[in-house]
Order: structure tokens, then C-alpha cells, then sequence
């Protein structure tokens, strides 16, 4: 889960959130409890989220976000739901977005064994 002012994105294992088609993430209104139209396609699960002012990181299995391309990591503009111009390419077996403290955040890409193997390595809120 993540937070933002208006919304709670959701990531996980599921197809549908309060009667809507959302597949593996969703944003949830803070008022009304009810699923956001905020819909960005994403193709498998998602297991780590992580939000910086309007972009929402999300770590998982997945190998497309809508049109795009992306392995493991996405960058989400949360207004629109589609993906930024940041890739990463992590190894072929997932990531995990750790260490949520800012300023200093890390992505890691990981073995189905949790043992982590490649470090990516950059610094999100700069």
C-alpha cells in the first residue's frame, strides 16, 4: 500500500476492487472509500509500492504497464496512470522496493529465494 492525499493505491493479487475490473493495482478515493477510474493496466502481480510526490514506484512480477515495456520496476505518474520515461532493468526474477525512509530509497532485484543478488542502486528523491 501507499498513500497519497487523495488516494491509497493498492498492489497485490487480486482482479477486482469494490465491484471493478482492476487488475493487480488499484487507487482507492480517501473520502468515499470507492475505487478511483485510475486504472494503468498492469499485466501481473504487484508486491512493493512506493509514492514520491506524484509518482507512485511499483515493484513486482509484471512485464507490461499498459502499452509499455517495463520488468519488474514502473515509475506511475499517479494522475494519469501511465508510465514514466524511468526503466530499470533488473534481473529476470522480480524486485522489491526497500527501505522507505527518505531520503535514501533502494531497489533490489531478488531470486524467487529472496537472496539478493543485484543491487540497482539509485537514489528516487533527489
Amino acid at each position: 500500500m501507499a498513500l497519497s492525499e487523495q488516494s491509497l493505491y493498492l498492489g497485490g493479487w487480486f482482479n477486482q476492487i469494490g465491484g471493478q475490473t482492476r487488475k493487480y493495482l488499484a487507487a482507492v478515493d480517501l473520502t468515499s472509500g470507492n475505487p478511483t477510474s485510475w486504472n494503468p493496466n498492469i499485466n501481473e502481480s504487484v508486491s512493493a509500492l512506493l509514492i514520491n510526490g506524484n509518482t507512485l514506484y511499483v515493484g513486482g512480477s509484471f512485464n507490461s504497464l499498459g502499452i509499455h515495456t517495463r520488468n519488474y520496476l514502473a515509475a506511475l505518474d499517479v494522475n494519469t496512470g501511465n508510465a514514466t520515461s524511468w526503466v530499470q532493468t533488473p534481473g529476470n526474477n522480480g524486485a522489491t522496493i526497500t527501505d522507505r525512509k527518505v531520503p535514501w530509497t533502494r531497489v533490489y532485484n531478488h531470486s524467487k529465494r529472496d537472496q539478493f543478488k543485484t543491487l540497482v542502486g539509485f537514489n528516487i528523491f533527489k
